[in-house]
């Protein structure tokens, strides 16, 4: 371990926590406006902080910062957000959203809590999770087109679509689907390590028609699922440029860093305003319309201006990110009413079954979601919530739920990681931890996500070594290898 890893490692087990662990102290005790708005400021530093060191420094990279840092962006960052829009209009989220700012404040100092557990513990007995770069050989060629194959099948199936994965009227979900949910933001963080490693002409055509097909199947799926797998590829962009920096012991410049993050932002930012016009289009048109009718109508859109639209994006851009609100009911609904102890959880597993495997399925699926069964259990009103695993903690157990639940999702992908890991080639085993950390460093993942991650997972690398074994695909492989020597 260089210096540098040593010392972030020593500052995300030390001084990061104490820091998060006393403003999570001063909000609980002097929950006001203003230690409200520095907690709010204290958490979005820090994730913005271990964020650009996970982005730029993946070799350090460990899951338990992925969900902390998530945890952190999702519910400090967007609180910042909304406090700062508001304050600019005169108002407060106390008067906006009807909740005290005791109640606010105390849930901000959970999630601050919890972040800054899950660094210490995470930073004294995680490894790091990429390991060391490595040169990667013909195989990831099938991994990509493999991954694309699904991807594509589910698209042409319905399974996949606009806004992504596809549920039925009975709320159910394909196999297939949900695979390629899971594939599809994965797929172009590994087509640039091939891409950036490849030697041949011929394959790096190849990969470049990948990438735009890849590019593509994103675009319908939604703001959120592009921007996590946008995340999730400059991880893999700088992963691939450790063994460079290491041979050559430079360091990429600040200034070509801001510029990585600056065009990011930009990418961020388009695609909020793109699908919220295309999302407003398609309300104004109503249902029935292809997706080529409500992308024109969209464009049309954003070419000519519309009022009623400008106006519903800036309050949805200002109230969508403030999710603290239904963890703030729920933790305040909890010290008066017994919690659901484990009936949250227990859901979300049997959610996550194959139908195949479970008879009595179409029960949970006429369920629907969390906020179903939480909601009237804590006299809370049922509507679509901004679920994550803090809210099925709570849900559980209270505070101790909350701690609880991310710690245990942390154990158990650090251990699916490693078991599963140890018996796949290593591009294989890098995509499956590039999907993990796209799984955690989303703060509204709800538990049944977390679970289908790894399932999904487990399927689509049985499927990828059955069609790895085709005699054809095999022989072709020793012929590329023989007529191109080092191939990508």
């Amino acid at each position: 371990m260089d210096t540098a890893s040593w010392r972030l490692r020593y500052h995300m087990a030390t001084h990061i926590p104490a820091v998060l662990v006393i403003s999570a102290a001063l909000l609980a005790i002097l929950h006001n406006d203003t230690f409200f708005l520095i907690g709010a400021v204290i958490g979005s530093g820090i994730a913005s902080y271990v964020f650009y060191n996970i982005i730029f420094y993946p070799e350090n990279l460990r899951l338990g910062w992925v969900l902390g840092t998530g945890l952190l962006l999702g519910y400090a960052f967007g609180t910042l957000n909304t406090i700062v829009q508001l304050l600019f209009r005169g108002d407060t989220p106390e008067s906006r959203f009807g909740l005290s700012v005791a109640d606010l404040s105390i849930a901000l100092a959970a999630v601050l809590l919890v972040a800054a557990l899950l660094f210490v513990v995470s930073s004294l007995i995680e490894p790091p999770l990429l390991g060391e770069p490595f040169q990667v050989g013909q195989q990831q060629l099938r991994l990509i087109w493999t991954g694309l194959g699904i991807v594509f099948l589910a698209f042409v199936s319905g399974d996949l679509g606009y806004m992504g994965l596809q549920a039925s009227d009975e709320h159910r979900i394909t196999v297939l689907g949900s695979i390629g949910a899971i594939v599809a933001p994965i797929l172009p963080a590994v087509t640039l390590l091939a891409l950036s490693n490849a030697q041949v002409f011929r394959q790096k055509v190849t990969l470049w028609i990948a990438l735009a097909m890849e590019v593509i199947f994103l675009l319908p799926q939604g703001r959120r699922v592009l921007m996590y797998a946008m995340v999730v590829g400059f991880m893999a962009y700088n992963f691939n440029r450790l063994r460079l920096r290491r041979q050559s012991s430079a360091r990429p410049s600040l200034t070509k860093r801001l510029l990585i993050l600056f065009a990011g932002a930009l990418i961020a930012y388009g695609s909020i305003v793109s699908f919220f016009a295309l999302r407003y289009a398609t309300m104004q048109m109503g249902k029935g319309r292809s997706l080529t009718e409500y992308a024109g109508r969209a464009v049309t859109l954003l070419q000519d201006g519309d009022p009623m639209m400008a106006r519903q994006l800036a309050s949805n851009v200002q109230d969508r990110t403030f999710i603290l609100t239904y963890l703030s009911e729920l933790l305040s609904a909890s010290w008066h009413t017994t919690p659901m102890l484990g009936e949250d959880a227990a859901f979300c597993i049997k959610s996550s079954i194959p139908s195949v495997l479970y008879p009595d399925k179409h029960a949970v699926n006429e369920i629907g979601a969390e906020e179903v069964i939480a909601n009237p259990h804590f006299g809370l009103m049922v509507r679509d919530e901004a679920n994550s695993l803090l809210t099925a903690g709570v849900s559980d157990f209270g505070l101790a739920g909350a701690i609880a639940y991310p710690f245990a999702i942390l154990g158990f992908y650090v251990c699916f990681s490693r078991v599963v890991g140890r018996y796949l080639p290593p591009m294989t085993r890098l995509f499956l931890n590039f999907a993990l950390v796209y799984g955690l460093i989303q703060a509204e993942t709800v538990l049944t996500s977390n679970i289908n991650i790894c399932r999904d997972l487990l399927i689509f690398i049985f499927v990828f070594a059955l069609i790895d074994k085709i005699p054809s695909l095999r022989v072709l492989r020793r012929r590329t290898v023989h007529a191109h020597s080092p191939g990508i």
